[in-house]
């Protein structure tokens, strides 16, 4: 098993990073650019660095073991202290957030099914991603390729997701079936129908014969209440028009 590197810092270097290295932040983090290969990502509460906590630490640590393809790689930690605040992390210049906006219908459905495929990989591993969405996807402007990031939110061996938020299609899903292997298609589901301009759940038969094969309308019932999901990805029944 190969041991993943830490970089120690002091305190100061720490509270540096946000103050000259300042990339964006997040919720519950804050992104800094220390060089132009990789990226740091410290967590915080308010403006104030905290320590990682252990579930993120262990995810963080399978992730750098599992050198995940179609992703964001963890690095090394970073500590301070002996205490552990964030990781380094890949980056890569030609990644942006996906945007369905700066694309065709074609480009979207390709993207529709690649994201599946990605997510899919990530089941054969004992991942479940959890919150799919733009916003944690990136695009690559020079490859044309996709990757998630935002990786240790993940729920894997045992280790469950850190934020679900309180209106995301995750959070509908959790409510009720909590994080299970369906929770991904589901939530990728909502993600197909708002890229084609779909209304769910609001959304009617005629309206889904645009877009979808007749098969898709079972799919959608079954979303309704999400216990009686069928774990299918309703992108499967699209059509290329």
């Amino acid at each position: 098993m190969t041991t993943m590197p830490n970089i120690s810092l002091t305190k100061r270097e720490l509270n540096n990073l946000v103050k000259k290295s300042f990339y964006t932040s997040g919720g519950e983090s804050f992104i800094c650019q220390p060089t132009r290969k990789t990226l740091y990502k410290l967590f915080r509460q308010g403006k104030n660095i905290i320590p990682m906590s252990d579930n993120k630490a262990k995810k963080v640590t399978r992730l750098y073991e599992l050198q995940l393809e179609d992703s964001i790689r963890p690095l090394s930690t970073i500590s301070c202290n002996g205490e552990l605040f964030g990781y380094e992390m890949t980056y890569d210049r030609f990644d942006e957030k996906y945007s369905p906006y700066k694309h065709t219908r074609e480009e979207r459905i390709d993207f529709l099914f690649e994201s599946k495929r990605i997510l899919e990989y990530f089941a054969s591993l004992g991942i479940i991603y959890g919150d799919v969405a733009y916003r944690n996807i990136l695009f690559n402007t020079k490859t044309g390729r996709y990757k998630f990031c935002d990786m240790d939110n993940i729920q894997i061996e045992g280790h469950p997701i850190d934020l679900i938020g309180n209106t995301t299609p995750l959070a509908t899903y959790e409510s009720v079936c909590g994080v299970d292997s369906k929770a991904d298609a589901y939530v990728h589901n909502i993600m197909t129908f708002k890229t084609l301009g779909v209304e769910f759940p609001s959304c009617f038969e005629d309206e889904l014969e645009l877009d979808f094969e007749s098969q898709a309308c079972r799919i959608v019932d079954s979303m309704e209440d999400p216990q009686n999901f069928t774990g299918e990805y309703v992108i499967e029944y699209v059509k290329r028009r």
